[in-house]
């Protein structure tokens, strides 16, 4: 993901009020923590967190397009049905609650 969409402040409006250690998850996704290698809550926030930007940044231009090039390479892997031969997949997300459901992937045929 782009590292600038995170740093502008306008790109993460009104996600702040969906964690409680906002701002210090922010310092964990961007390395400028001085804390323990040790797991704390603010990195399960962080990882909250960084969902939340990566599901708007993914909605961008350039998002899109990143994601269209992974698309092309393959990278979310084939479907194996018996008339897709082998077609590219997508990652789909049944749920926006992080921990109820896992990705699935989606074929476009």
């Amino acid at each position: 993901m782009d590292k600038e969409f995170m740093r502008d402040k306008f790109n993460l409006l009104f996600l702040d009020m969906e964690g409680k250690n906002y701002r210090r998850s922010l310092d964990v996704i961007f390395n400028e923590n001085s804390e323990s290698e040790a797991e704390t809550d603010a990195d399960v926030e962080a990882g909250r967190s960084y969902g939340w930007i990566h599901a708007r940044f993914i909605l961008t231009g350039l998002g899109m397009e990143l994601m269209y090039k992974k698309f092309q390479n393959c990278n979310f892997g084939t479907c194996s049905g018996a008339f897709c031969r082998w077609r590219n997949v997508l990652p789909i997300g049944m749920s926006d609650t992080p921990g109820n459901e896992m990705v699935r992937h989606y074929c476009p045929i």
